[in-house]
């Protein structure tokens, strides 16, 4: 009796110890980016979604289960071995033997029936949204349900063409289909991005794999340039937030931007639910260092694509409070010195007001440095005190003046205050060889307070800043 009890609290242990390792492993397989390609798995790339990770995770848990039961019968064989003059222990051996047989048998078994029961519980499908039946594999006259990715050997015969079913193609979402030249979703032989709402229909030839999303407002990454408002060949998924570093195949290799938007009409709601998504690529790995960079990258439409001019690492990815610019907060305040906001700093300071963004084209306020002049009204100090207040705003009339010591921000670019949520760019050409200013852009973004910018690598050595560049954003 107390062997049987001992033996339940194993197996109870071993369940439970299972469990918790796959949640630890699932937790922790998102943040992985190389997995091993393993024989009978889904291979994961940069495009893999959850279902891909479930059946991963899968598939790795059973052949744990597998390798678990294979070394316990060889333990339990060396001891039948060892154990030839003790009877007990022979038994004992005979008995782990047995149950590592009977383990591995239980675990070909459960595999087998979910998949002659419902083969969707191991091959998960894209989960239908509202309005939405799902997709299916058709032959032209009857259905069936098809996975979120597969091979295309896989599919059942005659039934190699995918069809969107939708209850309410009103509310049912665009469908994105991913279609390889090869299997487990591996785009280096080539692959193509379609678009189709309720009831279109892919046929996928000769094609090896594919993978389906449905689409979602973002930034989605072109590997080959636009066509159209679609990338061409190889897109990613859609990303909303910034990106340190681009993940492969695209770091360093995006031709182009596709901008998907969720425009509403901001009269039919108390709060605008619209959403409207930018980009700003960068040169240089991590955002926090300055470079060579592209204009923020942003579209009025609801799809739009467009060029991508440099080898992006990196990118900052907003989202653009277009229609609503006053809720992002009271605007940006420029010094004419570090640490500017500072009561005992002698600072001039130029405001950009709230209003003022509002009024720009688009709400995306874009001065010339040398147009953001500074005001040394504000300035308690002998010197200001002098002049009596005769120049509380400065220009190029006065600049050296005692009172004006410096004039506007291209001029000293001291530091800056950032008063609600907003991404501001400091702006400069990039300069050849020669010394000569290019159309290239060189630019560094802060969404916070900068006390000094003399820290900052915002401009290439022997630069000014030519433009600033302000965009309210979105939390």
């Amino acid at each position: 009796m107390k062997k049987n009890l001992n033996k339940r609290f194993i197996f109870t242990f071993f369940i439970l110890l299972l469990f918790f390792s796959y949640a630890s492993f699932a937790s922790a397989a998102l943040e992985v980016s190389d997995y091993p390609k393993i024989p009978g798995l889904p291979e994961l790339t940069t495009t893999s979604d959850l279902s891909d990770y479930v059946g991963y995770i899968f598939g790795i848990i059973t052949y744990m289960a597998g390798a678990i039961a294979v070394i316990s019968f060889a333990v339990g064989a060396v001891q039948l071995i060892l154990s030839a003059s003790s009877p007990s222990l022979a038994g004992e051996a005979k008995e782990r033997m047995k149950g590592s047989i009977l383990g591995l048998i239980l675990t070909l078994s459960a595999i087998v029936i979910l998949k002659t029961i419902n083969p969707a519980i191991i091959n998960t499908t894209l989960t239908p949204l509202p309005g939405v039946d799902g997709i299916y594999y058709t032959n032209g006259q009857s259905d069936k349900s098809a996975p979120e990715s597969a091979d295309t050997s896989s599919i059942p015969e005659g039934y190699k063409t995918l069809v969107y079913r939708c209850s309410n193609s009103n509310i049912a979402p665009t469908l994105l289909v991913w279609v390889f030249a090869n299997k487990s979703l591996d785009y280096s032989g080539g692959a193509s991005t379609l678009r189709i709402t309720c009831g279109g229909t892919v046929p996928f030839g000769s094609a090896g794999s594919f993978k389906t999303a449905y689409e979602t407002p973002g930034i989605y990454f072109c590997l080959d340039g636009c066509s159209g408002d679609m990338c061409q060949g190889y897109m990613s998924g859609a990303n909303t937030s910034l990106q340190e570093e681009l993940s492969s195949p695209f770091k360093g290799n995006i031709k182009g931007v596709r901008i998907v938007n969720n425009i509403v009409n901001p009269n039919e709601y108390y709060v605008d639910p619209s959403e409207y998504y930018g980009a700003i690529f960068h040169k240089e790995i991590g955002l926090e260092n300055g470079g060579e960079c592209t204009a923020p990258i942003i579209s009025t439409k609801n799809t739009s694509c467009q060029t991508v001019n440099i080898s992006a690492f990196s990118a900052d990815i907003f989202q653009w409070n277009k229609n609503d610019p006053d809720s992002s907060g009271d605007g940006i305040t420029f010094y004419s010195e570090p640490y500017g906001w500072n009561a005992d700093v002698q600072s001039g300071q130029a405001d950009i007001t709230k209003e003022e963004i509002k009024k720009a084209g688009n709400n995306i306020f874009v001065e010339d440095a040398d147009i953001i002049e500074f005001d040394y009204s504000y300035v308690e100090s002998e010197e200001a005190l002098f002049c009596d207040g005769n120049y509380p705003s400065c220009s190029a009339q006065n600049a050296g003046d005692e009172c004006c010591p410096c004039t506007n921000f291209k001029e000293c670019p001291g530091s800056m205050q950032i008063k609600g949520d907003y991404l501001v760019g400091l702006y400069s050409y990039v300069k050849d060889e020669k010394g000569n200013k290019t159309n290239r852009l060189y630019c560094q973004t802060f969404d916070d307070d900068v006390e000094t910018l003399d820290t900052y690598d915002y401009v290439q050595p022997g630069s000014d800043i030519e433009y600033v560049n302000i965009i309210p954003v979105k939390y």
